[in-house]
């Protein structure tokens, strides 16, 4: 993949610090939180190992809801979990002001809509430039923001520790 020079530019031009914290993902059928989404996202082209997680807990059940409504049929036999998830990353990009995404070239309607392609170039540059994981604003939950953690672009001593889980029934 070719790469905007502009962006590359504009990506190197931000701070790169390391995000410490407690955040939220859900995944369905037994699957591990610890597992990546390499089949591509809003914000990972296909091949880019990437897991999603919130800040909030109320946003990541804003995320599922979402996802289950956008299915057809409704899955009725899935089990999901959220965990709750304590991590430390490094080279984390913040992206999660309106500001930061418009000097990136992107729009809310880009964060909101259906076409990710925009949002995969960007998440592809940063992949690309070694960055560790974006802190982005949620497209699912006004004021929330997610945590993408490139998981291949991880120091060795990088956490990443579950610290508890819950069934969810939507």
């Amino acid at each position: 993949m070719t790469h905007d020079p502009k962006l590359l530019d504009y990506l190197e031009s931000l701070q790169r610090a390391t995000w410490q914290g407690v955040v939220f993902r859900y995944t369905a059928g037994g699957r591990p939180p610890q597992r990546e989404n390499t089949m591509g996202a809003r914000w990972n082209p296909r091949g880019v190992p990437a897991i999603y997680t919130t800040l909030e807990r109320e946003t990541a059940i804003a995320e599922l809801r979402h996802h289950i409504e956008a299915l057809s049929p409704r899955p009725t036999r899935l089990n999901f979990k959220l965990y709750r998830i304590r991590v430390s990353v490094d080279r984390v990009v913040d992206l999660s002001s309106e500001e930061e995404l418009g000097r990136a070239g992107l729009t809310l309607d880009h964060l909101h809509g259906d076409d990710f392609s925009a949002c995969q170039r960007l998440g592809a540059a940063a992949h690309w430039l070694s960055t560790g994981a974006l802190l982005v604003p949620s497209a699912r939950r006004a004021g929330a923001r997610n945590l993408v953690i490139f998981s291949d672009r991880q120091q060795p001593d990088h956490e990443f520790e579950v610290l508890d889980d819950e069934p969810l029934k939507l």
